[in-house]
Order: C-alpha cells, then sequence, then structure tokens
C-alpha cells in the first residue's frame, strides 16, 4: 500500500501545483520548492530508515510514514482547492495493462539475472516478453483515441530532449540510491 501511495505522489502533487499556482512565476517557484523537498527525501530517507533500523524494529520505517500521510491526508482536504476537468479523456486501461506488463517483466529480468543468469531461459523469456509488450504498448498509443500517453509528443525536440534527460537523471539517481542501499547494507554492515 504505501508503494502504490508513493508511486501516487509526484503526478498528484504536479497536478495540484499545476492547478493552484496559475502564475508562471508563482508555479516555478512551487515547483523549485517540490523539487527541494523531494531532494531532500531522496538524500535524507535512507539514512533515517538506518537510524530507525539501528535503534527501533523493521518495521518503524514503515509506521514512521503514516502520521506523515494523515497529515497531509486532512490538510489537503482542507487546503488543496476542488479542481476537475470538465472535459477529461476516457481512461485507456489497455495501455496501461500493456505498460505494466512491459516494465514488470523488463524489471523483474532486470533483477532476477544476477542469481539466474543472464543467458538463462527465464531471463531471456522475460526480456523478450518486456520487448514485446513494450512495442504492443507504442503501436496501440499511436493508434487508440484516447492515449495514456501520447508519443506524438516526443514530435516537439524540446519536449523529447526534457524527457530524455530528465530520464537519465533519474536512471541515475535510482540506480545510485539502489546500489547505495546494497553497499551500506551488504559492505558496511
Amino acid at each position: 500500500l504505501m508503494g502504490i501511495g508513493g508511486a501516487f505522489i509526484m503526478p498528484s502533487t504536479l497536478s495540484i501545483i499545476t492547478n493552484v499556482f496559475t502564475d508562471p512565476a508563482e508555479r516555478g517557484k512551487a515547483i523549485g520548492i517540490w523539487a527541494g523537498v523531494s531532494a531532500l527525501g531522496i538524500g535524507l530517507g535512507p539514512i533515517l530508515g538506518g537510524v530507525l533500523l539501528e535503534h527501533f524494529w523493521w518495521g518503524s520505517v514503515f509506521i514512521v510514514n503514516v502520521p506523515i500521510v494523515i497529515a497531509g491526508l486532512v490538510l489537503g482536504f482542507f487546503l488543496v482547492p476542488e479542481s476537475r476537468d470538465p472535459n477529461h479523456s476516457p481512461l485507456d486501461p489497455v495501455g496501461a495493462v500493456l505498460s505494466i506488463g512491459a516494465l514488470g517483466s523488463l524489471l523483474w529480468s532486470i533483477i532476477e539475472a544476477p542469481s539466474h543468469g543472464w543467458g538463462s531461459g527465464v531471463i531471456v523469456t522475460g526480456f523478450v516478453l518486456g520487448v514485446v509488450l513494450l512495442a504492443a504498448f507504442f503501436v496501440w498509443e499511436l493508434r487508440t483515441p484516447n492515449p495514456m500517453l501520447n508519443l506524438r509528443f516526443f514530435e516537439n525536440p524540446r519536449f523529447s530532449a526534457a524527457s530524455g534527460a530528465i530520464t537519465l537523471v533519474f536512471l541515475s539517481l535510482f540506480g545510485t540510491l539502489f546500489l547505495l542501499t546494497q553497499y551500506l547494507q551488504s559492505v558496511l554492515g
């Protein structure tokens, strides 16, 4: 549940910022504050998690978030204005299932490859399945009238460059966090 909630944080907070701060200067400041707080969380999370694990039981890393979530929900109820898109487009469940299947298969293969071997049949099958599902996702998104991800946005070079840059930054960041966690646990104890 916390993982699902965590996955909702980025898009929901950015949507709230977009709707609440309509002035471009204010929106820029709000996104800057949002990015700064996110960066603090990324930097302090492993340290605070280590402190909790050192001084409390392992479940404390999950419970510590509960008061923060409750405070966020209560404050959000009172402070965030209601906003709805009167012309919202329908959902794209086929695109969602294809993207989840593709990413799940690729990530599972990457995570399990060290224990099964990169050339083992199950890992190669996982990679092939992930690539096939990803290709199906792209084909579906180009043909459906209401895509989950409008691939035509990538025809704009500025959008493509910005998306590519942020993808590389996040891959580096989360790769570093993954390796740092392994280093702190396995090497430094």
